[in-house]
């Protein structure tokens, strides 16, 4: 693939993306296991995720890491402005995380965790994960 100048903010969104949808759904499936394992319902196990603190730390750590690795990334491909690109990359996520809300069949309301996850931590964590590489590669 040829390094045009959109590749690398694409590359990044796409490991941001990618890793925060596998992130979370593994956190959220094992949470529900361990829910439902002691004896909750399905019901139980879905309301009682976003009042779970250890449920919320896992989501928050698993976003910054999936971010920081998607601003790495970036700014790995990059051949200039790489903390341009690693915005970029978290930009391009945040515009997917409207475009997941925006879809009819979403009947809950988002809690205030999860908007200031989706939406203010992934540009400075995706900047930490390029400084991360540019302190690597000085």
């Amino acid at each position: 693939m040829t390094n045009t100048r959109s590749t690398p903010a694409l590359l990044g969104a796409a490991v941001c993306i990618s890793l925060t949808n596998v992130f979370s759904t593994i956190l959220f499936n094992v949470m529900t296991w361990l829910s439902t394992s002691s004896g909750a319902s399905l019901a139980e196990a879905y309301a009682s995720l976003s009042a779970n603190a250890y449920y919320m730390l896992l989501a928050f750590g698993s976003g910054i890491l999936a971010n920081a690795l998607g601003g790495y990334t970036a700014a790995k491909q990059s051949t200039y402005q790489p903390y341009l690109n690693a915005i970029l990359a978290a930009l391009l996520l945040m515009a997917w995380f409207v475009v997941m809300m925006a879809t009819p069949i979403q009947t809950a309301k988002s809690d205030a965790w999860a908007l200031f996850t989706w939406f203010v931590i992934p540009v400075p964590s995706a900047i930490w994960g390029a400084r991360i590489f540019l302190s690597r590669n000085k």
